[in-house]
């Protein structure tokens, strides 16, 4: 099949925050879509003589009759809704590529090589922090640091028993970007990566993402409790998320598929 002009520009999406772009796609196009149908019409019209000969009139009598087929597609809309969404918002001038300067809650777009860490490889690093703490009570009792192993048994106990969300960190020419993703967002589980890409991840990775900037301390009434949920959250966060790390609530990871033009398939 010859092809005189290329597709457009297709979007190889490797993660999608389907959720988010559904809620999207409704407030800017004031409605949810859940299908889209397409009919087509054929007419044919075919004329039939009927002859005849009168004693006043002689001749033909033309008559037509018409012909009607149609069919009716109904598509599932699919990757159309955040394709649609991911215009809308760059024609809005709603994106920004000025990553570090954003303000909170600006949708950023990136390009970078990315790494994805599977929430069951996370839980599996409780091994490290257990062989860390070992390590560290091997040593004579005024020697041990005291605050390290806190440090690690708490890790160790989130790991053991908080869900830990799945992760990734996007490595841009300028910045590092973090954050944490669902696993029903991936279009294929994420240990595929690791098989194809190993540690050195996947490059030209586009990533549109809502920047969050962690807020000033707050001061809490000093209770038990509180106390031990600020000191759970740092600890966690520490361990997932690298300390220079920009942190990103992502919408969507994806590359480009440019054809070439004058190419026949």
């Amino acid at each position: 099949m010859e092809q005189d002009e290329p597709p457009v520009e297709l979007y190889d999406f490797l993660y999608r925050d389907t959720g988010r772009f559904t809620s999207y796609y409704s407030q800017i196009f004031e409605g949810r879509l859940t299908s889209l149908e397409e009919t087509d019409t054929d007419r044919q019209t075919r004329d039939r003589k009927l002859g005849g000969d009168l004693q006043i009139v002689s001749g033909a009598v033309g008559t037509a009759e018409e012909t009607a087929s149609s069919s009716r597609r109904t598509i599932d809309p699919a990757d159309l809704i955040p394709s649609d969404v991911l215009s809308s918002l760059q024609d809005g001038a709603f994106i920004r590529t000025d990553i570090a300067d954003a303000p909170h809650g600006s949708i950023i777009h990136a390009k970078g090589a990315i790494v994805f860490a599977d929430r069951h490889i996370l839980e599996m690093s409780a091994v490290v922090f257990q062989t860390l703490i070992a390590a560290e009570k091997q040593k004579p009792k005024n020697k041990q640091d005291s605050e390290a192993l806190n440090n690690y048994g708490m890790i160790e106990g989130l790991l053991l028993k908080i869900p830990l969300p799945s992760a990734f960190i996007l490595q841009t020419s300028d910045v590092q970007i973090a954050g944490t993703l669902k696993d029903e967002g991936m279009v294929e589980p994420i240990s595929t990566y690791y098989f194809r890409h190993g540690s050195h991840g996947l490059s030209d990775v586009y990533m549109i993402g809502i920047k969050e900037v962690p807020t000033e301390a707050v001061t809490l009434p000093e209770t038990a409790f509180l106390t031990a949920a600020q000191q759970t959250a740092e600890a966690l966060t520490t361990f997932l998320i690298p300390a220079d790390a920009i942190r990103v609530t992502p919408l969507a990871f994806y590359r480009k598929l440019t054809p070439h033009s004058n190419q026949s398939i």
